[in-house]
């Protein structure tokens, strides 16, 4: 699941748990997801458990016939157990069978799990929790085929497509949420050390989570006071309860290096990632001190440590050890962005020791959302996408570089969510943005007009102010551009 369909999942699903009396929670449950039904009891189920299901009523022609008589009207189905079971029973079929939607009747869900049904717990949930059965199947339904609900608890879209697309849907997050553990046998081969560059919003944190999917992760950001300690560990003081006198002790706290280190020591099959987000955010070279000498691709170095960190290492690992490498098995990915304000530059003999990898701005992966924009005498719609390629392309003109221009995901779904949160991250997010870090130096009326109408737009303050009072703020030709590409049918007059 890409991360735009996870947002999308966890908004829609908050919007129905909020008007349903079955609270459904999909996410930070691995292959489980929890329910809790109106008395505020908790269930788990599966997602392989729904998936079989599926897959059982796909596959059989009588339970899609008897799924299709629960919207006729008047329908066979009587909501009797002994009367329904035997209108299942009877049903012959000549030839392929389309539903077009699906009716609950809790008599009918429990013919299903004890006829069609093979999984195990799939029968044992709708026999039992019918209700709560229908319910997590309607929401996946509704979510894999990106369908309004008509009633959420009472009726699923259900033709063939619908069911296809949310059997897809599920074999998708199962494969996602699936850890491939490597054989004893499989021999972890070195990989090298990479920083992620790339505009702000290209999703530079998002590939590293793909690439490191499954994997154990040790996480780090990288600030301006970071130091060699933060980062390896040092001795700490730590309060002491021995006896009447609370007394002062010190002891080693690992840092991020020293634990991810561990982790690959204690797991030599598998790929250990140490994550460092905003590594120019510190002075690298000296937060990484001695461990710099370790960085180089072909490294077999050994380097002498701190004996506390020695101690504390040989403490937790199955071999002890005197001297410091680099394992195999330990790779260090980072992001770094070189246009945020504030940030240090990395010198060419670290650089040099990490593979590059940049992440270009893809239109196409842009997240999903539409922006009004007020120009001279209307109000134009226009995507996300457009408004950002429209903004790039005159960023270009002024030689602004390209890890400064704004990344198909500088937004996230949550900022387009409503149009008050829509206002508010074109305001605060976009323009402070463009305003105080892209176009600081002489550049704003490039972008930015200024004046509207009586109103002058020479600070933040005021442009701000124009906009949420629904006057134009963007130069002329930048306006023009943005009407071009905006949908037509949303432009509207003001």
């Amino acid at each position: 699941m890409s991360q735009a369909q996870i947002q999308q999942l966890q908004i829609q699903n908050n919007q129905w748990n909020n008007a349903s009396g079955f609270k459904v929670k999909f996410l930070n449950t691995g292959s489980f997801f929890e329910i809790e039904n109106s008395s505020g009891k908790v269930h788990d189920v599966s997602f392989q458990c729904i998936l079989q299901s599926l897959k059982d009523i796909r596959d059989s022609d009588k339970a899609k016939q008897f799924i299709l008589y629960s919207v006729q009207n008047p329908s066979p189905i009587r909501n009797i157990p002994a009367e329904d079971q035997r209108t299942f029973d009877s049903i012959v079929t000549t030839g392929p069978v389309q539903c077009t939607k699906w009716k609950y009747f809790e008599k009918m869900v429990r013919v299903l799990a004890g006829s069609v049904f093979t999984y195990p717990r799939a029968k044992v949930v709708a026999g039992e929790q019918s209700k709560l059965f229908f319910n997590v199947v309607s929401r996946i339904v509704h979510i894999a085929t990106n369908q309004r609900p008509e009633n959420l608890a009472e009726v699923i879209p259900f033709s063939d497509s619908d069911i296809q697309a949310a059997i897809v849907f599920l074999e998708q997050v199962i494969s996602d949420f699936t850890i491939s553990v490597p054989s004893e046998l499989e021999v972890v081969e070195r990989k090298k050390n990479t920083i992620y560059l790339g505009a702000p919003g290209t999703g530079k944190s998002y590939s590293i989570e793909q690439e490191t999917n499954g994997a154990i992760k040790v996480r780090t950001v990288f600030h301006p006071d970071m130091q060699y300690s933060d980062f390896v560990g040092s001795l700490r003081p730590k309060m002491a309860n021995n006896g009447p006198t609370p007394s002062i002790s010190y002891e080693f706290r690992a840092g991020p290096f020293t634990n991810a280190y561990i982790q690959a020591k204690k797991n030599p099959n598998q790929r250990i990632f140490l994550i460092i987000e905003e590594i120019n955010r510190a002075p690298a070279a000296a937060v990484f001190g001695d461990l710099f000498q370790l960085l180089d691709p072909d490294s077999t170095y050994e380097i002498d440590i701190d004996p506390d960190m020695l101690d504390y290492i040989n403490a937790h690992i199955p071999a002890a050890i005197a001297k410091l490498s680099l394992p195999a098995n330990l790779t260090m990915l980072a992001t770094m962005n070189s246009s945020d304000q504030g940030v240090n530059s990395l010198d060419t003999a670290f650089k040099r020791r990490w593979a590059i990898k940049y992440v270009p701005i893809d239109y196409e992966q842009a997240t999903p959302g539409t922006l009004l924009i007020p120009v001279q005498g209307m109000t134009c719609a226009i995507e996300w996408k457009h408004f950002a390629k429209v903004i790039n392309e005159k960023l270009m003109i002024l030689g602004v570089p390209e890890d400064r221009m704004l990344g198909h995901r500088f937004v996230s779904i949550g900022d387009l969510v409503d149009g008050q949160s829509t206002h508010d991250t074109l305001c605060y997010k976009l323009f402070v943005y463009l305003w105080e870090d892209v176009l600081r130096h002489g550049k704003r009326h490039h972008i930015f007009a200024t004046e509207s109408g009586e109103h002058v737009l020479s600070t933040f303050g005021q442009l701000t102010t124009a906009f949420s009072s629904g006057l134009p703020v963007f130069e002329a030709s930048v306006e023009e551009s943005l009407i071009a590409a905006s949908i037509a049918p949303n432009i509207t007059g003001a």
